[in-house]
């Protein structure tokens, strides 16, 4: 009787285990996916207003007109995945930007990255770079 009753608790603390192991690593999958994901869906959806924003981007940013990029700048970022944006010239020195752009982040900066992501106060950030037609 004592023989079965060790047999059982062994073979219910190695399942225990054998299941909290099983779980630490899909859990680690799934928290893998899950960001890739994400940043996958950052990447495509600041590529997608790019593009969709590409010719009235250009026109202002070839007038110059500092208050109307702002205000393009401004409606791109109204969707809640995207954060900030901002505008440099090919020299790096900032056009314009929106308020939430962090201070930290100059054209300079910015500017030696292509989709790079970076570790900030408020968690990931997703720099990317769109260069004009």
């Amino acid at each position: 009787m004592i023989l079965v009753m060790r047999q059982t608790l062994r073979f219910v603390i190695g399942l225990v285990l054998g299941l909290a192991l099983l779980t630490w690593i899909t859990s680690l999958i799934v928290q893998r996916t899950a960001r890739n994901w994400f940043q996958k869906d950052v990447t495509l959806r600041a590529q997608l207003v790019i593009n969709g924003a590409r010719q009235a981007l250009i026109l202002l940013w070839n007038r110059g007109d500092r208050e109307d990029l702002h205000a393009m700048l401004a409606e791109i970022t109204r969707d809640e995945r995207i954060l900030s944006a901002a505008a440099c010239t090919t020299d790096l020195t900032m056009l314009a930007s929106t308020p939430g752009f962090p201070k930290e982040f100059s054209c300079e900066q910015v500017g030696m990255h292509v989709r790079q992501t970076v570790d900030v106060a408020e968690g990931l950030a997703e720099l990317t770079r769109a260069r004009p037609c």
